[in-house]
């Protein structure tokens, strides 16, 4: 018998096998593989995050890193590991014959971006009268989550490639609105203080067309190195131009420091507070829940009452679940503000995710029916 019809063969009973086991798998279990994946997924994030923030705490507290530690490694973040990511994500990903191919997901991206950006806008609104956290900052907090870190790996071991790329390009405009609008937030106006006067009326009340028209001001000094980066990225992945080797291996060298050094900085700056110190914070419970459970609730409300599903409804749903993004820290410090509070808040938002990201994740497996997903 010739090998390569031996071959077919093994193949053609192969995939008969695989049929009639997954004709054999009830849907109940399928559900509680989907599950467990997803919980070993979260919990490997999870764990290797919370190893970093221990490491740098326990480092600092010990006196083993100078007090110039926070400083030092949030330039490096701002100036240097950041606008590589930025670069390297949308270099590779930003190509206009896949904008045209999956154009309704990048307009579902520019939807799921409006929302955020309004949702954003009302709650630190609302927030800033009950917190001396400045404005700016909880808009940050509630438009911009972390889905990178914890959306992508989770998303890529329970669903797999084919739709780990639909998020990727879902989130496009998310991602551009982080580099830019993001940015200009968080660095917009040094005026806010920390104290009881950031609530009075001064800029704290004038919102994000404030931060963005202070940063128009004076444009050569106050664009931040991840925009140039980030309108590089977006043309080189355009006109596909290709990359040298080393180019391509130095910037992904680059860019995988900004997970590792942004958790590092996280406990050089939480070390700043007692150990117990840690969990005592109702506020940032308070606005982490809001940030996990309560925006995803909404948003999933709205967008099930417009008619998608599958996953034009899962993937925004999915991203609006992820905790707190980092870069709140990190430019915090770049800048020479004290961003213990915002550490604490990010913390706590993390630990709260292993038990809120899995809830989500049930909530839409039941209710989207995800098995079309999984081609089951």
């Amino acid at each position: 018998m010739p090998v390569f019809f031996r071959i077919n063969c093994c193949r053609r009973i192969a995939n008969l096998q695989e049929s009639r086991i997954q004709n054999l798998i009830s849907s109940q279990d399928l559900l509680d593989i989907i599950m467990h994946t997803i919980y070993l997924s979260m919990m490997v994030q999870v764990i290797i995050l919370f190893s970093f923030v221990v490491i740098g705490f326990f480092m600092r507290r010990k006196s083993i890193l100078p007090d110039s530690t926070a400083r030092v490694l949030s330039v490096l973040e701002t100036h240097l590991f950041l606008p590589a990511l930025s670069f390297k994500n949308l270099s590779a990903n930003f190509r206009r014959e896949m904008l045209g191919q999956n154009l309704l997901l990048v307009l579902v991206g520019v939807i799921l971006l409006i929302m955020t950006l309004a949702t954003g806008y009302l709650l630190s609104k609302k927030f800033s009268r009950q917190t001396r956290i400045p404005r700016n900052f909880l808009f940050y907090i509630f438009t911009f989550p972390n889905y990178g870190y914890f959306g992508y790996p989770v998303i890529n071991a329970v669903f797999g490639e084919a739709v780990l790329f639909k998020t990727m390009m879902l989130a496009i405009p998310i991602s551009i609105a982080i580099y830019s609008i993001g940015v200009c937030a968080i660095n917009g106006n040094s005026s806010e203080m920390k104290d009881k006067s950031c609530r009075d009326a001064n800029s704290n009340r004038q919102g994000l067309p404030a931060f963005i028209l202070e940063m128009a001001k004076r444009p050569g000094r106050n664009i931040p190195p991840v925009l140039v980066t980030l309108a590089l990225g977006i043309l080189w992945g355009a006109a596909r131009l290709p990359m040298p080797v080393a180019m391509s291996e130095g910037v992904s060298m680059l860019a995988t420091c900004m997970g590792p050094v942004a958790m590092l900085l996280t406990g050089v700056v939480l070390a700043g507070y007692a150990p117990g110190m840690l969990f005592v914070s109702l506020r940032s419970y308070i606005i982490s829940l809001v940030r996990l459970l309560a925006i995803p609730l909404l948003f999933g409300i709205v967008l099930w009452s417009a008619g998608l599903r599958k996953e034009y409804f899962m993937i925004p749903i999915i991203i609006s679940a992820m905790p707190v993004g980092l870069n709140i820290i990190i430019f915090s410090e770049a800048a020479g503000r004290d961003s213990r509070e915002f550490a604490r808040i990010c913390f706590i938002s993390y630990f709260l995710s292993m038990f809120t990201i899995p809830l989500v994740f049930m909530c839409l497996v039941y209710l989207t029916k995800s098995q079309a997903l999984l081609g089951i």
